[in-house]
């Protein structure tokens, strides 16, 4: 096994160690608190049409790689500088439900899912449009919330990895952050270029800055407690878009947040820089800590 897997298969298992830390005896990620999932399932009276009815969303997680070309004399400068986003879609203004909104690639079950998991990655690849041959390593499941029609939805936490090239530059401090979320976004565009039909834009936002940025606000007649918003900014060449991402994808992204990707992909990765001196002899693994298989 090549060093490159051997870091990718490494990365994979502390998510999904981390992850299966606080599922339940069913092996699933509790998505919402008690309390929480008592209120929410509360409101929906049990049907026979919500009965024969699931869905699931894919929460993607994208490790990104970027070949730094510089000719800095500095060896750290030619290092690769991990990243790691969500992605997102902004569904398109003519659906019919959700118009607009900002969700997770998802859908329902449909004829021929074997599983729910079949069902998420199916639907992501008919939203985002990837190429067939991407990658996605499934990390873990989560308990199902209801949607706002009581449909039962379930996540499912994956990772991908994206190789990036710089061009060499001369790119100052002061312009590198601008430059590299450029770069972020128009590799997204590329290489998800998302299906009109059904999404207006496919994006990213780092896992930093959505730790960042989170907040709450009361959302009357959800789960009677104040909801989890992540205002965000979306960048389009020179326009720049306020969004919210709020509701069921919030609710489902904030305990993944805090409990999954922050404890292994932030706090990890700073007790990393902060002893560099422990690599001193093992640059490759150094530098390419968090590395996927499909990378």
């Amino acid at each position: 096994m090549t060093s490159r897997r051997r870091v990718a298969t490494s990365l994979a298992a502390r998510l999904k160690e981390q992850f299966e830390r606080h599922c339940n005896a069913d092996g699933l990620f509790p998505t919402l608190t008690p309390a929480q999932s008592k209120t929410a399932w509360s409101q929906f009276p049990t049907s026979a049409d919500t009965e024969k009815r699931s869905a699931a969303v894919l929460i993607p997680i994208i490790s990104f790689h970027k070949n730094s070309t510089s000719s800095s004399s500095s060896k750290h400068n030619n290092q690769e500088i991990e990243d790691f986003h969500i992605l997102f879609t902004q569904r398109s203004s003519h659906m019919r439900t959700h118009a607009a909104e900002i969700s997770f690639p998802g859908g329902g079950l449909e004829h021929g899912d074997e599983t729910l998991l079949d069902t998420a990655l199916r639907e992501t690849q008919e939203e985002l449009l990837h190429a067939p041959q991407f990658h996605w390593t499934v990390i873990g499941q989560g308990v199902a919330v209801p949607s706002i029609r009581g449909i039962p939805v379930t996540p499912i936490l994956a990772i991908g990895s994206v190789c990036l090239v710089d061009e060499e530059d001369d790119s100052t401090d002061a312009t590198m952050s601008s430059s590299s979320q450029s770069s972020t976004s128009k590799s997204i565009s590329k290489l998800f270029p998302g299906n009109p039909d059904e999404v207006q834009r496919v994006f990213s936002i780092s896992v930093n800055e959505l730790l960042r940025v989170k907040t709450s606000k009361p959302l009357p007649g959800r789960l009677g407690t104040p909801a989890p918003v992540f205002p965000v900014r979306l960048n389009d060449d020179d326009d720049e878009e306020a969004v919210d991402i709020w509701g069921l994808t919030a609710y489902v992204l904030q305990p993944i947040l805090q409990k999954v990707l922050k404890p292994v992909l932030v706090d990890d990765q700073q007790h990393t820089n902060s002893n560099p001196g422990n690599n001193d002899n093992n640059d490759e693994d150094a530098t390419t800590n968090a590395r996927t298989a499909s990378c």
